[in-house]
């Protein structure tokens, strides 16, 4: 186990019942829902870009280029760990985007002083989620390593964070939601058409996981944060939206982020840094599709490392 991990603390404000959100309006923390004190201020990208609810970038961000990158093999594949970064008492207790982006930040600082030590720590990919950070670590030594570390950090005043495997998580509800004549709708305007018309509504903490479109209306697969699946408990899950109501119904609940959703689309379920959205890639590049491969080879006992599986 590598050693010398030293505490490590960040001068960043906040208030224990009120957060700024990626919208840069407050969050209420509403019901029993605590927000850890942190950051306040829009979520900002680790390239210093915005990111909308929709999944569009709002500045600055290149369009990614990773068609290069190699397929992994399937001992490279079997050897990664996908660890689960929460403040204590998740879910009831959430990151915010702000507080991701700190935990992101104070993460890499700890990352860069490995410089002269002789572990080094390697990722695959770090996505946030509703509530918390997915990791996905190269090898069980990084693992390892995030744990301690995390256990370590304290990105604001007050911090208490740990790293689990994302199996032993606990479990989000994934929610169903049917939107009617919202086919040229963009995900930010549905949100903003919840927000306008159902009292003490808010969408900041919320993620899209899936979007279709049936005729001249969309289905979403979405998780809230805990304040919102109160508000929606305590109206029976049903909502205003444009000139009528709908009915939010509950999908599974699971881990959100192992594998998403089943049937997201390829380029959604792979393994990519949230720093770069998914929407920015268009169609899957060689890598990607070759990366989609692989996976598919392993299931089935083969290794594209060796040829065809």
């Amino acid at each position: 186990m590598p050693g010398g991990v030293q505490a490590e603390k960040a001068n960043i404000g906040g208030s224990a019942t009120k957060q700024e959100g990626a919208k840069g309006g407050n969050v209420q923390a509403g019901g029993s829902t605590k927000k850890q004190d942190g950051p306040q201020g829009s979520a900002v990208q680790g390239d210093g870009s915005s990111k909308n609810p929709d999944g569009a970038q709002t500045t600055g961000v290149t369009k990614a280029h990773r068609d290069n990158l190699p397929a992994p093999t399937c001992a490279q594949i079997a050897s990664r760990v996908r660890l689960g970064v929460i403040p204590r008492g998740y879910p009831e207790t959430e990151l915010s985007p702000d507080q991701q982006e700190a935990v992101k930040k104070v993460l890499l600082r700890k990352v860069l002083s490995q410089r002269r030590e002789p572990f080094k720590p390697k990722f695959v990919f770090c996505k946030a989620k509703t509530g918390h950070i997915l990791l996905s670590c190269q090898d069980k030594a990084t693992a390892d390593w995030v744990r301690t570390t995390v256990q370590q950090i304290t990105p604001w005043r007050g911090a208490e964070l740990e790293a689990l495997d994302e199996a032993n998580m606990p479990r989000q509800e994934v929610l169903l939601g049917f939107f009617y004549r919202s086919k040229n709708d963009d995900n930010e305007t549905i949100l903003g058409f919840l927000e306008s018309q159902n009292d003490d509504m808010d969408t900041t903490m919320w993620k899209i996981l899936q979007r279709t479109v049936r005729n001249d209306h969309v289905e979403w697969a979405f998780t809230v944060d805990m304040a919102s699946m109160k508000l929606l408990e305590a109206r029976s899950f049903v909502v205003n939206f444009k000139f009528g109501q709908t009915l939010i119904r509950k999908g599974r609940s699971e881990n959100v982020g192992a594998q998403e959703v089943a049937g997201l689309n390829p380029i959604d379920r792979m393994e990519v840094d949230s720093d770069v959205d998914d929407h920015e890639f268009g169609e899957p590049g060689p890598s990607m599709i070759a990366t989609s491969q692989t996976i598919g080879s392993c299931a089935k006992g083969g290794d594209p490392s060796q040829g065809k599986g």
